[in-house]
């Protein structure tokens, strides 16, 4: 990794690298996206909810939980008010398309956009994925010890959103969670999100009944909606991990060494995933380029990252996903070295180079 300069380009400039035709945003494109990814919502919640065998009904729950985890990234772009080129739109369609995955419009607004977004990698702002110090792993108890553990772990990534994200900063954020915002910013969507529960429960509980199949209650909600929304918690997860943990990624607990280009392009990365899952997941991967701009729709971040590839190649980490790659990476990217910004394990044993090394302490930008 090339040594930190102490005069790392500006938001300004780093975003200037991104052509102005990747920031153009279509009306009919982002409606066309957003229709196909609800029909595959609810073609595969319906297949759910009427196949005959449990066999049939575990893959269309799965088929289901996939195409809520594509209809997300639309939301997502949306709460940025970038699929669309209307606000008014870009909200609606946002909430309709965070529905299916039980998600608060505004929770993710103000912990995604206002949070992640602005003071990406920065411990005491940014909370998600970030990595503890040994000495701050050592100060917990046994059992919170263990659950840091089991947290990065393959099994414990959707316990780690839900129980670290969803509910304490999205459906109901604490105190500390909201900013300056009372919990009332946060009560309508949270109703409607809690409508749609109810709505798509009865849905599933009576629609077997419609077609002369028999289906428990319990089977019924269990298929269409508790396993999706599981398997949905681990996908994210397991992606929000991708985006910023890598050997190569810093960390920063010092305002003072964190900068718009350190958080930005150094602490993200652009992860290939075989065959059509990068445009299954409308290019979210590119994530150095949503990170650089979240204003560029998912449409155009394949040629935003090309740019931004071209311009900061030194910088950039870009590697193709493979299951041995994120094993390594879970076994490698455990503790973090503040100080001398290094990764290491449970035991604080370093297990990669230094991330960076620091010429000179810059203000953040």
């Amino acid at each position: 990794m090339p040594a930190l300069q102490p005069n790392s380009p500006k938001a300004s400039d780093v975003r200037a690298k991104i052509p102005p035709t990747a920031r153009q945003r279509s009306t009919g494109r982002g409606l066309f996206t957003f229709t196909i990814g609800l029909g595959l919502y609810l073609g595969t919640l319906l297949a759910t909810a009427l196949a005959p065998w449990w066999p049939l009904k575990l893959l269309f729950s799965l088929a289901n939980a996939f195409s809520l985890s594509t209809l997300f990234v639309i939301g997502h772009d949306a709460c940025h008010e970038a699929f669309v080129p209307y606000r008014w739109l870009n909200a609606l369609l946002g909430r309709i398309a965070f529905l299916p995955s039980w998600h608060s419009y505004a929770g993710w607004e103000h912990a995604h956009n206002h949070v992640h977004h602005v003071w990406t990698n920065l411990r005491q702002k940014d909370y998600v994925w970030a990595p503890l110090s040994k000495e701050g792993y050592d100060r917990l108890p046994a059992w919170r010890q263990l659950l840091v553990r089991r947290y990065r772990s393959l099994p414990g990534l959707g316990a780690y959103y839900f129980f670290e994200i969803y509910l304490p900063k999205i459906i109901f954020p604490l105190q500390k969670y909201r900013g300056h915002k009372t919990v009332w910013r946060f009560l309508a969507d949270d109703l409607l999100v809690a409508a749609f529960i109810a709505v798509q429960a009865v849905f599933l509980i009576r629609a077997p009944s419609w077609f002369n199949a028999d289906c428990p209650a319990v089977e019924s909600l269990f298929f269409g909606q508790w396993l999706p929304f599981a398997t949905w918690n681990w996908l994210i997860a397991f992606l929000i991990l991708l985006h910023h943990t890598h050997p190569r990624i810093p960390w920063f607990d010092d305002p003072r060494e964190w900068s718009f280009y350190n958080g930005q392009i150094r602490g993200t990365s652009h992860v290939i995933f075989p065959g059509p899952i990068n445009w299954l997941i409308h290019y979210i991967a590119e994530h150095t380029a949503h990170h650089v701009d979240s204003h560029v729709p998912l449409y155009h971040l394949v040629e935003a990252q090309q740019s931004l590839q071209q311009a900061f190649s030194d910088d950039i980490i870009e590697y193709r996903f493979s299951v041995r790659n994120f094993r390594y990476l879970l076994k490698v990217c455990q503790l973090y070295d503040y100080r001398n910004h290094r990764w290491m394990n449970w035991a604080g044993e370093p297990t990669s180079s230094p991330t960076m090394e620091i010429s000179k302490v810059e203000q953040a930008r």
